[in-house]
C-alpha cells in the first residue's frame, strides 16, 4: 500500500454521471477505424494468432497463446483514484503526456471499464514521478508491457498510449535499452492505427486524442534518435497531422478549430497564431533539424 491525499477522483464518484452514448468515450478506441487496406494488411490471417488458441503448424510444436484474461492488474482502488488524480495534476501539462482526456479517463475508472493496460501504465509512471508505490510500480509496468504485447495482433489506440507511458517509465527508472528497443513498437503501432492522418469523421474529442497521442511519440525522438536518421520513429514529411489544440478546448470538448497549424508548411491554410503545444511540437522539429 502506499499511502497518499484523498483524489478529485474519489470526491467526484458519488456525484459524476454516466457520459452520453455518443461521447468522447465511444469514440477514443481507433480499432473500428483502421482503414480497409491497411486493416487487411495488418490483421488479415491472424485468426489462428488470436490471444486464447493453441497453434499448431506441422513439423512445429504446439504454441499455446495466453488470453488477455489470464493477465490481470490488481490496483487497490484508492491507491488508483489517488495516482490517476496526481497524473492529471502534475503530469498531464506536460507535452509528452497529454494525450489523455480527463474527465473520460475519470469516468471509465469509476465505471470500472478503462483499459488495463493503460490503467496499469498511467499508474507506474505517475507513481515513478510522486516517489510511490516502490514496491508494486515496476509489476504495473511490466504487466501493461505484457498486455501490449498480449495484443499485438489488433492494434488499440489503448495498447498504444499504455506503450508511450510505460517507454518513459523504462528511460526514466534505468532501462533505456528497453524503452529504445519499445519505441520501435510504439511506431509501428501508430502506422497500423494511421494516427499520422486526421480523421475527421471522428469527434472532436476523438480527434485531438489521436493527435496528441501520435505526437507524444514523436516526442520520444528527442530521447531516442538525436538527429539520426537509422533511429528517427516518423519521418516529418510523411506527418499529415494538425498540431495539438489548446488545453481547454481539449478538456471542454469544444468543437474543432480547423485554422490549426500543420507541422510541415503547405498542408493547409496557415493560421496567424499556434498554440503553446502546438509551438512545442515547431520547437521539436527545430531541433531535429539543428541536431542533423
Amino acid at each position: 500500500m502506499c499511502p497518499g491525499p484523498m483524489s478529485t477522483l474519489q470526491r467526484r464518484s458519488a456525484t459524476i454521471a454516466p457520459r452520453p452514448a455518443h461521447g468522447a468515450s465511444d469514440d477514443l478506441t481507433a480499432d473500428s477505424n483502421l482503414r480497409p487496406s491497411l486493416t487487411n494488411s495488418v490483421i488479415t490471417n491472424t485468426a489462428d494468432h488470436m490471444p486464447g488458441r493453441t497453434i499448431t503448424s506441422p513439423g512445429r510444436p504446439v504454441v499455446s497463446v495466453p488470453s488477455l484474461t489470464d493477465f490481470s492488474v490488481d490496483i487497490d482502488d484508492k491507491i488508483e483514484a489517488e495516482l490517476v488524480d496526481q497524473y492529471f495534476r502534475y503530469l498531464h501539462a506536460l507535452p509528452a503526456y497529454g494525450f489523455l482526456h480527463q474527465s473520460t479517463v475519470v469516468q471509465r475508472c469509476l465505471e470500472r471499464s478503462i483499459n488495463p493496460a493503460l490503467k496499469a501504465a498511467l499508474c507506474a509512471i505517475t507513481a515513478l514521478f510522486m516517489g510511490r508505490c516502490a514496491d508494486e510500480r515496476d509489476k504495473w509496468a511490466q504487466a501493461s508491457e505484457t498486455l501490449v504485447f498480449q495484443g499485438l495482433s489488433h492494434p488499440s489506440i489503448f495498447h498504444l498510449q499504455a506503450l508511450l507511458l510505460v517507454i518513459r517509465y523504462r528511460a526514466d527508472s534505468g532501462g533505456f535499452s528497453r524503452a529504445f528497443m519499445l519505441a520501435g513498437l510504439a511506431a509501428r503501432l501508430a502506422a497500423a492505427l494511421r494516427l499520422n492522418y486526421e480523421h475527421h469523421e471522428l469527434s472532436p474529442v476523438a480527434q485531438e486524442v489521436r493527435r496528441r497521442t501520435f505526437w507524444s511519440l514523436y516526442f520520444l525522438e528527442e530521447v531516442f534518435c538525436s538527429g539520426l536518421r537509422e533511429f528517427e520513429l516518423c519521418h516529418p514529411d510523411i506527418i499529415y497531422l494538425r498540431l495539438p489544440r489548446e488545453d481547454t478546448n481539449f478538456a471542454n470538448e469544444a468543437s474543432p478549430d480547423m485554422n490549426t497549424a500543420y507541422l510541415i508548411r503547405g498542408l493547409g491554410v496557415e493560421p496567424t497564431s499556434i498554440g503553446q503545444r502546438g509551438l512545442f511540437v515547431k520547437v521539436a522539429l527545430l531541433r531535429r533539424n539543428i541536431m542533423k
